[in-house]
């Protein structure tokens, strides 16, 4: 106990006991009124050793609980901190794979975009009709020898072939869809042609033979075309096709008829340029960088080309043939095409 302590406590006890007023304790000697002080100033200090000793005890009992709860919280955290990988920094051959990946993805999703120019060449086919009539000439005479021939219709075989030169643009929609608009104008040599030998109804001396003669030809054949594609796979597009279509047309016919007053004739020869429609399908693939092939199959009709032929002498004057022509066919081709850009 510290020297002011010990004072203050000699005071209050001798205080104490002078406020009792007992007459026992005046008589006491001054040493045994200190040897009583000093008694009770070491039980104090020994009771406040223990009380400061259990102190310690509870405080060093709280230390250690709490140290378990501290080990097993923090716990978590450290196996949280050592599971997590540190983050991966990408290596420059993983950076340049990621780009080439993603530039052959981007290439593929445009390849097909872009302006194209190309040739073209193939085989064409038909099968029109060619009908004859007497131009709606109501003559009795007239009537009685063109009306009917009999048939009155005929279909003409045609063959032939075209080549020509092709320019269009694409554009890629996605990996899939591709849209486009191309032009195309190919010289052709689509011909055919008719000899046939009828009857005349109706003539007034009897029956005669009338010979029909009838040609034509295509001479050359253009179209616009809107395209609509589908990428079956990356390097191949299948495709349908529609538009406008034109071509340039000559022709020739004559009806000759011998019989009854002698052999009349009837004959005309003439070109025309005809609009229409055409529609059709195809194929085609990346043959190298920047070159396709292309196989397609159009199906072309420029209308009717309609022909008069006037009766020659020793005809009567003033009647006609009339002939006309039905002009459509089928084309095979193919095209050899290198994109621009």
């Amino acid at each position: 106990m510290r020297p002011s302590a010990r004072s203050a406590a000699i005071i209050l006890l001798a205080v104490s006991v002078l406020a009792k007023g007992s007459p026992d304790a005046l008589a006491q000697s001054n040493d045994e009124i200190l040897r009583r002080l000093e008694a009770r100033i070491d039980a104090l200090a020994k009771e406040n050793a223990a009380l400061r000793e259990r102190v310690r005890r509870l405080e060093r009992a709280k230390t250690e609980s709490a140290k378990p709860e501290a080990t097993q919280a923090a716990a978590p955290k450290t196996e949280t901190t050592t599971a997590a990988p540190p983050p991966a920094v990408p290596s420059a051959a993983m950076e340049a794979q990621a780009r080439a990946v993603s530039g052959v993805g981007a290439a593929r999703a445009s390849r097909w975009t872009g302006l194209y120019v190309g040739g073209t060449g193939g085989f064409a086919w038909g099968n029109p009709t060619t009908a004859t009539s007497n131009n709606n000439d109501t003559t009795a005479f007239n009537t009685s020898v063109f009306v009917p021939l009999n048939p009155a219709e005929y279909h003409t075989k045609t063959t032939g072939w075209t080549a020509g030169a092709l320019v269009g643009v694409n554009h890629q929609l996605n990996n899939r869809l591709v849209v486009g608009l191309e032009g195309d104008f190919s010289w052709a040599d689509i011909t055919g042609a008719i000899n046939k030998t009828a009857i005349c109804a109706g003539y007034a001396g009897g029956n005669p033979n009338c010979t029909y003669t009838q040609s034509q030809k295509l001479q050359w054949l253009a179209t616009l075309r809107g395209r609509l594609g589908f990428s079956i796979i990356p390097d191949t597009v299948i495709y349908g096709t529609a538009g406008l279509a034109a071509g340039r047309v000559s022709f020739s016919h004559s009806l000759r008829t011998a019989g009854f007053a002698g052999t009349f004739t009837a004959a005309a020869t003439g070109a025309e340029t005809k609009a229409g429609w055409v529609v059709g399908t195809g194929i085609e693939s990346w043959l190298a960088p920047n070159w396709i092939v292309r196989l397609e199959y159009l199906h072309y009709d420029l209308g009717t080309v309609s022909s008069t032929a006037p009766i020659m002498a020793p005809g009567p004057t003033g009647t006609s043939a009339r002939t006309d022509f039905r002009v459509y066919g089928d084309v095979a081709r193919g095209s050899l095409i290198y994109k621009l850009d």
